[in-house]
């Protein structure tokens, strides 16, 4: 398979986090449980999280759980920088540790934790600085 059919076999996640969700952590887990299984029921069997905390731990946590029975399911972890979730609470530091030690590859995209002016914008266009001779 190519690797643009591979890229319609994967799923993303982001999404809020807990301080902002207005549902248990319960509740979230059957809803995005659903939408999992709908994603795996559609031919989806890589998953890739962000890894921050609230619905992006919560649905990496998931996919490893049905991981179990369905060895074709892969879980990519995509942090935004080296060692992203271990200044966080023990809960939540711990349950990052755990999904990164199971997920099927983990990426940085950065080394470090940076403001700097060369973030890509959320369209994805990067502006590069004029050269000047």
């Amino acid at each position: 398979m190519s690797e643009q059919e591979l890229r319609k076999h994967r799923c993303c996640f982001t999404g809020h986090r807990p301080e902002k969700l207005n549902i248990s952590e319960e509740q979230l887990c059957v809803r995005l449980g659903l939408e999992i299984d709908r994603a795996i029921e559609d031919g989806f069997t890589t998953f890739i999280s962000g890894m921050a905390k609230g619905v992006d731990i919560c649905a990496a946590e998931l996919v490893l759980k049905r991981r179990v029975s369905d060895a074709r399911l892969k879980l990519i972890c995509a942090l935004p920088y080296e060692n992203f979730g271990l200044h966080w609470s023990t809960l939540w530091t711990d349950r990052y540790v755990e999904v990164i030690w199971h997920a099927d590859m983990v990426r940085c995209i950065s080394r470090e934790f940076s403001y700097s002016v060369n973030t890509p914008p959320r369209d994805g266009h990067f502006n590069r600085p004029s050269q000047t001779p």
